[in-house]
């Protein structure tokens, strides 16, 4: 699936961006496959409020239902359940954009982020 995000132009703005549409990636994901995720992530899906406590339970619950999550090198990544790829997440671009009709100044420059990833469940739905 190809999308599109849009975000402030600050660094800050765009990496958190990112992160949270991984986070319900693998939310999606997780979820498609029947897996109860009580007690692993905070209530609002918030990477910022992510405690040692959720990691801990994610960890527990990848390990009991053998789900690998395999970040590379390029802010990629894989799941698998064994050896079967399940799922990616493939590598973002930006494309600056202006707004001429947006009055403040600050806010007429801003950015899509062009997002792309794949899972066997999104392959059922459609």
């Amino acid at each position: 699936m190809k999308y599109k995000v849009i975000s402030n132009y600050t660094p800050g703005d765009i990496n958190e961006a990112i992160e949270e549409e991984k986070l319900q990636f693998i939310v999606f994901v997780l979820e498609s496959m029947g897996v109860d995720l009580e007690g692993c992530f905070p209530e609002t899906l918030n990477q910022k409020e992510i405690t040692v406590e959720h990691r801990i339970k994610l960890k527990e619950i990848l390990e009991k239902y053998n789900i690998s999550i395999i970040n590379n090198k390029d802010k990629t990544f894989d799941v698998f359940l064994e050896k079967d790829k399940i799922a990616s997440w493939f590598k973002h671009w930006v494309e600056l954009k202006k707004d001429f009709s947006e009055i403040d100044p600050k806010r007429r420059i801003y950015v899509e982020i062009h997002l792309e990833c794949w899972s066997v469940y999104e392959e059922k739905e459609e």
